[in-house]
């Protein structure tokens, strides 16, 4: 169960990220350096959907762009 008030569950080991949302899986990774280049990459097994955001800039330029992947695509 998630902790009260939140919706995420967050796993983390030797590999990716793995994240239940609900009922909802997803795994992936996000990396990048301080001086510029970003990268998100994120599968959704039960819809087949693949998230790949990548950016020139820090971590912040892509704020909330992922979340709302992950809301339009557990929604759909």
């Amino acid at each position: 169960m998630p902790p009260p008030g939140s919706d995420l569950v967050t796993f983390e080991g030797y590999g990716p990220i793995v994240t239940l949302g609900g009922e909802h899986w997803s795994y992936g990774h996000n990396g990048g350096s301080s001086i510029g280049g970003v990268i998100e990459f994120v599968f959704y097994p039960d819809s087949g959907y693949v998230t790949v955001f990548m950016s020139n800039h820090d971590m912040d330029s892509l704020r909330g762009i992922p979340g709302l992947a992950r809301k339009l695509i557990i929604t759909s």
